[in-house]
């Protein structure tokens, strides 16, 4: 939490290990800027306070584990005695990750695809074109269109055996409880 002059009024031990700091608030006023190390984090508070509207983007940290993306959040408040922002992290870096593989995985599948495909199409309308009526080269042809088909098959299977596994990822232990509880 800061206040309207950017100084950190409260800041929890997860924001301390993140940041690697041990500051108490209580004794010493410490800037928002020291611990982030990044001024679009105060430019995000100014924005939530001006605007009385929360704040949301994603920003590059300096953090004990080095540079890592997090999606960071300013939600104004104000008191009967003060006025500030509550800021929260929370580490997108492993999930911009995943989308970007997920991205050239689907990249990778596309070009893999479409080179059976190119090929296919070409030897049928080689055949079309009146190729069927030689017995050689029709064979030759219906050849590889078959090989091709058989490595479309494969493909296909590869990506629906990826798909099986994906879905067994998923988190089946899933139960509702009472929060207050």
């Amino acid at each position: 939490a800061v206040d309207r002059d950017l100084a950190i009024r409260f800041i929890n031990q997860p924001a301390q290990q993140l940041f690697g700091c041990e500051l108490d608030p209580a004794r010493s006023v410490y800037p928002l800027l020291l611990v982030t190390h990044n001024p679009e984090t105060e430019l995000m508070v100014n924005h939530a306070l001006d605007q009385q509207q929360y704040q949301a983007r994603e920003l590059t940290l300096q953090t004990e584990q080095g540079e890592q993306l997090y999606l960071v959040t300013a939600s104004p408040f104000q008191s009967k005695h003060s006025e500030g922002a509550i800021l929260s992290f929370h580490n997108v870096s492993q999930a911009r990750q995943l989308q970007k593989m997920r991205s050239e995985f689907v990249a990778n599948v596309t070009h893999e695809l479409r080179t059976p495909l190119t090929s296919i199409r070409g030897f049928i309308e080689t055949l079309r074109e009146g190729a069927v009526h030689n017995p050689d080269v029709a064979d030759r042809f219906l050849e590889i269109i078959d090989i091709e088909a058989d490595r479309l098959h494969r493909l296909i299977s590869d990506i629906l055996a990826l798909s099986e596994i994906e879905d067994m990822a998923a988190d089946t232990d899933i139960e509702d409880f009472d929060l207050n509880a």
